[in-house]
């Protein structure tokens, strides 16, 4: 179990964006190219297969089209799930492996 004063810091240390997306069924569409995961948007469901980048190193995404949206490993749970903070502490809680 996670403890309820886990920091989202600690959360996103335990959990990146590659995580995020096969959690969310949407890995698959995706392609690498170097330290970069490229592919349509998991938010606003476009077909652009460029629109959504996810720098993996620095574990940052950013949508180029649609919803412009953009952040870390939380925005992008935040986003995808449309929640809120509490949320997606929660889901990210479920996708390291323990609910909290």
């Amino acid at each position: 179990m996670i403890p309820e004063n886990l920091s989202f810091k600690a959360l996103k240390t335990m959990v990146g964006i590659v995580q995020v997306l096969t959690a969310r069924n949407a890995i698959a569409p995706m392609r690498r190219e170097g330290n970069r995961l490229i592919g349509p948007c998991p938010i606003h469901h476009g077909d652009n297969p460029r629109a959504f980048v996810a720098d993996l190193e620095r574990g940052l995404w950013h949508c180029f089209t649609g919803c412009n949206a953009g952040g870390d490993v939380v925005d992008l749970v935040r986003s995808i799930d449309s929640t809120d903070y509490r949320g997606a502490r929660k889901a990210l809680a479920e996708i390291a492996g323990s609910p909290s």
